[in-house]
Formats: structure tokens, sequence, C-alpha cells
């Protein structure tokens, strides 16, 4: 992950408050905060202490599972969590009014 995508992500936690979509993760009891940001092409995903940036189209309903790579302390994400980042930006779409969400 980039120095400007970091620094970009750390100025995304500190907002207070949160201007996002939250999105309950049912094992835990907690919510994942997804926020679409840069003219809504990109998201930004946060859970469990982690957070990322991954292209997702918010006026298209589009996520680009590719774009899924590092977590912000610079450790892979694995395919069981960017199983459960579709879901959660998939459901902050939704509530976002996309009727169908597509994952490229």
């Amino acid at each position: 992950m980039s120095k400007a995508n970091a620094d970009y992500i750390s100025e995304l936690r500190a907002q207070d408050p949160f201007t996002g979509y939250r999105v309950p993760i049912e094992e835990t009891g907690g919510f994942a905060k997804v926020r679409f940001v840069m003219r809504g092409e990109w998201a930004f995903y946060e859970a469990h202490g982690r957070a990322t940036l991954l292209e997702a189209f918010a006026g298209r309903g589009l996520i680009h599972r590719g774009s899924i790579e590092r977590w912000d302390d610079g450790s892979k994400i694995s395919e069981a969590d960017r199983d459960v980042i579709v879901e959660h930006v998939s459901a902050a779409l939704r509530s976002a009014g996309n009727d169908v969400i597509r994952v490229v």
C-alpha cells in the first residue's frame, strides 16, 4: 500500500462522526464501516481494527474484487476476508440505493 493511501486511510479513520455506512457483523455484534470516497469510485472499509481502500463504483453498484489487496498495516488480505469485505460493501451499496450489485 502506498504511503498516500495509508495516510488517506488514517484521515478517514480519524473522522468523527463517521459519515458512511455501518454494516452489522453478526458474529461479533459489532459493525464494519464503509464509506464511498473519491467521487464514489473508491470505498474505505474498516473492521476489527484494520482498514483498506478498494475500487467500488457506488453509482454503478460495482465492486472490483481484484483491488482488495492489502490492509493498512501492509499485510495481505486473505480470500476469506476478501469475501467478507465484498459482502459488507455490497450491503452498503444496497443501502445507497443499488438494486443490482456486480462483482468483477
